[in-house]
């Protein structure tokens, strides 16, 4: 089944978002280093940008095949956007004071693009089963995420987050941390396979009501 107009609209929307919260602060982070090259490492240890490139070059390769991404895949995407989004939040909008093109880019970065791509699941995407080990798969995102953003700080000194920071942190400490971020990714995947799952009976069953009145 192809993507209507509409759902190619969202579709559309979706990547925008992500792709102008990616491009702008990689402008804000290019000028800030005076130069490309150290802008683009320094903006490639962040797991939002990472995950928010994701989401962009998922959305665009719907608007390019013009056809819908296995559901599983669009899922651990959304996830992805999302548990970026409700971290954010959680942990450390609090600690950043922001104004002009650095709150637009963080409201793209944090809350367009996760509210956007949960729309589209919502209310555009062609709804099919997801198998109960599923949201397991997803927990590869974080986890390489993990191994590379951990290992990458004890190579340069530098840590993105300081959950994990292995210099604040023992290794205790960081395992914990780490454990807890996977926990709200088995949590948020299994919340969203609940969702899908209740909407593929729904679907079913009002269907059948329709094809048997009475």
């Amino acid at each position: 089944m192809r993507p209507s107009k509409a759902t190619l609209l969202v579709a559309f929307l979706v990547a925008l978002s992500a792709w102008s919260g990616v491009l702008i602060q990689s402008w804000i982070n290019i000028v800030d280093e005076g130069g490309v090259v150290p802008g683009v490492i320094r903006l490639s240890r962040y797991f939002t940008i990472l995950t928010t490139t994701g989401v962009a070059l998922t959305f665009s390769a719907t608007l390019l095949r013009r056809r819908h991404l296995p559901h599983g895949l669009l899922t651990g995407v959304l996830l992805a956007t999302l548990i970026t989004g409700i971290v954010y939040y959680l942990l450390l909008a609090q600690l950043r004071s922001l104004s002009g093109i650095d709150l637009v880019a963080d409201h793209l970065l944090h809350t367009t693009t996760p509210a956007l791509a949960l729309l589209f699941w919502l209310g555009f995407a062609p709804r099919a089963p997801l198998r109960g080990w599923t949201p397991l798969v997803w927990l590869g995102w974080p986890l390489t995420y993990s191994i590379y953003g951990v290992g990458r700080g004890m190579m340069e000194g530098v840590y993105p987050y300081y959950f994990i920071n292995l210099e604040e942190l023992d290794w205790i400490g960081l395992a914990i941390s780490l454990a807890q971020f996977a926990a709200a990714f088995a949590v948020g995947g299994y919340g969203l396979w609940g969702v899908n799952h209740s909407i593929v009976q729904w679907t079913r069953k009002t269907g059948a009501a329709h094809s048997n009145p009475g």
